[in-house]
């Protein structure tokens, strides 16, 4: 059975009973009898489409192939450089790639758009070889160049970046960011050719792969978009809405409703692009409880962690916390 409650607004447009009586007809004729018969056939029309079965989320998902995705929140920003909150980082690796990412069992470094990479003997210079054809979501090549200019941005002082002490195992990347070091040439970042990114550091640092894998400030931005809407360094210059965006991830994103849903479609030009067959619906549900909604991160571990901190046992000889009783009046 259905309950419908209409809104007043519809009522108008039907035909009343009073109507038959405003019109000047009497009861018990024909005409009258017509025009009940007719405001009943309308209201049962409008009663009979409410209750008319509509189709679930998950049934228009299989249909459509779309894959919802809560992420907990509205997102603050979808610059790689600039993001500082959970639900960024949730919907950032959807339409952005760095050189690495993780391994889903291993948790370890794993090739993206770098296909390879060596170590030297003294652990100072890493050399990554990026892919022939990786590309961006507009078709433009992706070259260390893309690489070279992304760090300089998020290096940049006047730009911001919170996470830029991720850098500092790099030979002058610390001081570049304080102000100290102007010229970037002296940062230890090189590109010998489009297909090579060279990366010194200051000091051996054997955790050096896993600040570069996964970390949105080591992804690579779109040099021609940021400089068509502003400098090098300038923020909220809204660069990432849909109809400017471009990006390198598996997704392109075609639709930002604020506090309703990111929507992304799968990226032509992603060098990985055949085992991508879904679209991509990130969703902030601003109303749900927080517990409700599980981490939509890439990490297993962060999946294992929530559910442990959802049904964590009190320790040992520690009681449970009572509710503390309201205050009298």
């Amino acid at each position: 059975m259905c309950f419908v409650v209409a809104p007043s607004f519809f009522f108008p447009r039907l035909i009343s009973v009073s109507s038959v009586y405003s019109v000047g007809l009497q009861p018990g004729t024909t005409s009258s009898r017509a025009a009940l018969l007719l405001a009943l056939l309308g209201l049962l029309s409008v009663f009979t489409s409410a209750c008319a079965r509509r189709e679930s989320t998950t049934a228009a998902a299989d249909r459509t192939q779309t894959l919802h995705v809560g992420i907990g929140g509205e997102p603050s920003e979808l610059d790689p450089h600039l993001i500082n909150a959970p639900p960024d980082f949730r919907a950032v690796f959807a339409f952005f790639e760095g050189l690495l990412t993780h391994d889903p069992v291993t948790l370890g470094p794993r090739p993206a758009v770098a296909e390879r990479w060596e170590m030297s003997a003294d652990g100072l210079t890493y050399t990554f070889h990026l892919r022939a054809n990786a590309r961006w979501s507009n078709g433009d090549p992706l070259t260390s160049a893309d690489f070279l200019y992304s760090f300089r941005r998020a290096l940049s002082p006047a730009l911001g970046s919170q996470y830029t002490l991720l850098y500092n195992p790099v030979r002058g990347a610390a001081d570049y960011a304080a102000g100290k070091l102007t010229d970037f040439n002296q940062v230890g970042f090189a590109a010998p050719d489009p297909q090579t990114l060279v990366v010194t550091l200051g000091r051996p640092t054997p955790y050096f792969l896993s600040l570069v894998t996964g970390n949105p400030v080591w992804f690579p931005v779109h040099r021609a978009t940021i400089e068509r809407y502003g400098r090098i360094d300038q923020r909220g210059t809204a660069w990432t809405r849909p109809d400017r965006i471009v990006s390198n991830g598996p997704f392109v994103l075609k639709e930002w409703r604020p506090l309703q849903r990111l929507v992304g479609e799968k990226s032509l030009t992603y060098w990985n692009a055949a085992p991508v067959h879904a679209r991509c619906s990130r969703h902030p549900p601003p109303h749900l409880p927080r517990r409700e909604i599980p981490p939509a991160h890439p990490h297993p571990t962060a999946h294992r962690q929530f559910h442990q901190r959802q049904h964590r046992p009190p320790r040992p000889g520690r009681r449970p916390c009572a509710p503390r009783p309201l205050p009298r009046p």
